[in-house]
């Protein structure tokens, strides 16, 4: 729980990296903190910029989450559907197409599924590419 907790801090102090590495050295205690894990990784991945390693992270968990029966249903929606949005929000910010990416914020504001701390953290990226 230690390095769990250390790689939260770390990456509100935006040091990314650092936080990859608490990450990586995480004990698993249950589902939930794989789950917790896999979500912060992929935040990391994409302020690092690194989009070989974050779309690896995102089709590994699509299966994970896919194929894991202990997780319900609604905890497997509103994961699948944040994997979903943020592959599409890195074609976005590969082709920069403003007019995609409004209609894409759209889609994140109307979604009724989507845990509203990762709802939060999309609206957030596809602003900052908005503002870019």
């Amino acid at each position: 729980m230690t390095s769990l907790a250390l790689a939260y801090i770390s990456y509100a102090k935006k040091n990314y990296a650092e936080s990859l590495y608490y990450l990586n050295r995480v004990e698993f205690i249950d589902l939930r903190d794989k789950l917790h894990v896999r979500i912060l990784s992929a935040k990391a991945y994409y302020e690092l910029n690194d989009i070989e390693s974050l779309s690896y992270l995102i089709d590994s968990s699509k299966h994970f989450i896919g194929k894991n029966t202990s997780i319900n249903n609604d905890t497997r929606y509103a994961y699948m559907k944040f994997y979903n949005f943020l592959n599409k929000l890195l074609t976005c910010k590969e082709n920069h197409d403003l007019h995609k990416l409004k209609l894409f914020r759209e889609d994140i504001e109307f979604d009724k599924i989507i845990r509203l701390r990762h709802k939060k953290w999309l609206l957030e990226k596809i602003e900052e590419q908005l503002c870019s």
